[in-house]
C-alpha cells in the first residue's frame, strides 16, 4: 500500500516515481508537495498519534510518506 493522494485544504498527488539504481521510491521534497502551507511537523504528529501499536498497511504506508519527505521519521 502506497499513498497516493493527501487532503490537505486541496487535493495533493503523491508521485510514485521508483529510484532505478536503488529499486527504492523516490524522495519527496517536503516544500513543492505543500506549497510551504504544511509544515512536515503537522504531518508527522498526525501519523504518530494514529500508528497503532501493531502497524499494518495503512500505518506502515504513512511512515513511508514521511521518510520520503526527509523529516524525522525516528521521532515516530
Amino acid at each position: 500500500m502506497k499513498v497516493t493522494n493527501i487532503w490537505a485544504g486541496k487535493d495533493i498527488v503523491v508521485s510514485q516515481s521508483i529510484d532505478k539504481a536503488s529499486g527504492k521510491m523516490t524522495n519527496l521534497n517536503w516544500k513543492q508537495l505543500f506549497d510551504n502551507d504544511i509544515h512536515p511537523m503537522h504531518i508527522e504528529h498526525n501519523v504518530a498519534c494514529n500508528t497503532a501499536s501493531k502497524p499494518g498497511a495503512t500505518d506502515k504506508s504513512m511512515n513511508e510518506l514521511i521518510e520520503r519527505c526527509g523529516t524525522d521519521e525516528k521521532a515516530l
